[in-house]
């Protein structure tokens, strides 16, 4: 019985040398999507930008499609992107000295320096009134 269970998670589990690594671009929107959502969140001056938000990922989608991943397939040809990730938000709390329990005004600060510096994630980022 327990060689049956193995044989069944072993051919509905990938091999992961079968797996391609996530794409760059994959990879960033994930690390920008999610971390300009967490900037909206915890900063009362800066909401997304619903249209800027929509555009972007419908051009990661479609780059996606391009390279023959879909939704059905994704999580079966894809590695695992999250160290790839983790390694994205390292960098921007270390870059703009973010750390657990950073104060809204910091957060607003991240927030603004990267809508003035063009990033990918600034540019998901709209300022408003509180």
């Amino acid at each position: 019985m327990i060689r049956i269970a193995f044989a069944v998670v072993t051919l509905a589990t990938p091999a992961a040398a079968d797996q391609l690594p996530p794409p760059d671009y994959f990879v960033t929107s994930a690390f920008a999507t999610s971390t300009a959502q967490a900037i909206a969140v915890s900063c009362s001056t800066l909401s997304i930008n619903p249209v800027a938000m929509s555009q972007y990922t419908d051009a990661v989608l479609a780059a996606l499609e391009a390279d023959g991943f879909t939704q059905d397939n994704l999580a079966e040809r894809m590695a695992d992107p999250s160290d790839a990730i983790a390694v994205l938000q390292s960098d921007f709390l270390e870059r703009h000295d973010l750390a657990d329990g950073a104060s809204e005004d910091r957060v607003c600060a991240a927030g603004r320096l990267e809508i003035e510096d063009g990033t990918e994630l600034g540019a998901l980022l709209t300022e408003v009134e509180p």
